[in-house]
């Protein structure tokens, strides 16, 4: 079957939470996908971000980088240890987001149907013409703006502004930008301002979709181990990547829970489904897997303190980071 295909999501409540200091947001796909639908109809620049272990790493070591993802308008728990991170700090009931292929497929059957127009920036030409294709013919009545593969170094200034008349007179109402962590965010970032449409960080789907990149198999997604597959696949591209960060984040986000730096940690610790979720991120694997439709009984309360320190980052004295591609 197509990784295009089109399958309907469910619901449920929404949260957020600070990893490490950067915001992870409880949305399901169904919420995720109505919120990018409000906001393409209102020609006003959004960030979302798809948040995994990699980013959180980012985050926590660039101070600059955290804020501009805390001041995203949304940020999917993409990976299933953010899933994890989320339970542990006292949302029990956030499911994953797989932004590709599955939450995409979702997205593009939206798309179609109100005839909003989708961009996309990142990636070599040859595998955009192969997506593009590939969108035209599973999505034909899909309204494909600019399509614009970046070079594989810094932009110049007049590359920078060509990239984004070519956006804009497209009249865009989607943007994929698909050049990878933490690029791909710096760069939505320094172009909130320039840019009035909803900017989505996909990461390597260009080439997922292009067929450059194969997925994990579905056990190993499920039970958190992707990670694992890929590093098989691209060993001296990401060994650092997951040898070092993900060891990394296993002990300073436990770290974070034990030493109880805000209430949320404090109170949440006490619940047994909590302190089961922290042993699934110090190493055991859980009994069942957390698959796109896992669920599970209540909600957890968000309250406004909550919210306050989530977004505390966004308007900060830091300026925009320079993109470096």
């Amino acid at each position: 079957m197509s990784l295009l295909v089109h399958t309907p999501r469910d619901d449920s409540p929404a949260a957020s939470r600070l990893v490490l200091g950067m915001r992870v947001d409880s949305v399901t796909p169904a919420q995720a996908l109505a919120k990018v639908e409000e906001w393409a109809g209102q020609a006003r620049p959004r960030i979302v971000c798809a948040a995994n272990v990699h980013m959180v790493m980012e985050a926590f070591d660039h101070p600059l980088f955290r804020a501009q993802v805390n001041g995203a308008d949304l940020v999917l728990p993409d990976g299933v240890p953010t899933v994890w991170a989320l339970r542990a700090l006292g949302l029990p009931c956030p499911r994953r987001v797989r932004v590709t292929p599955d939450w995409l497929r979702d997205l593009f059957a939206m798309l179609e149907r109100r005839g909003f127009v989708l961009s996309l920036y990142g990636g070599a030409q040859a595998t955009l013409d192969t997506f593009a294709a590939q969108l035209a013919t599973h999505y034909p009545l899909l309204r494909i703006g600019a399509v614009i593969a970046p070079p594989f170094r810094p932009m110049t200034a007049d590359e920078d502004a060509d990239a984004v008349r070519r956006i804009v007179t497209a009249e865009t109402d989607v943007l994929f930008t698909g050049i990878g962590c933490p690029k791909q965010e710096r760069w939505m970032a320094d172009h909130r301002d320039s840019l009035e449409c909803v900017m989505i960080g996909v990461g390597a789907a260009f080439d997922v979709f292009g067929g450059r990149t194969r997925q994990a198999p579905a056990w190993m997604r499920e039970r958190g181990l992707e990670w694992t597959y890929r590093l098989l696949c691209e060993p001296r591209r990401l060994w650092r990547r997951y040898l070092v960060q993900n060891p990394r984040f296993v002990l300073l986000f436990a770290a974070q829970c034990l030493r109880a730096p805000c209430e949320v940690a404090r109170t949440s610790l006490k619940s047994p489904t909590s302190r089961s979720t922290l042993c699934r991120l110090l190493g055991f694997v859980p009994r069942t897997p957390l698959g796109d439709e896992d669920h599970c009984a209540g909600s957890q309360a968000y309250s406004q303190g909550d919210a306050g320190v989530a977004h505390q980052h966004a308007h900060g004295p830091e300026g925009a980071a320079q993109h470096k591609r």
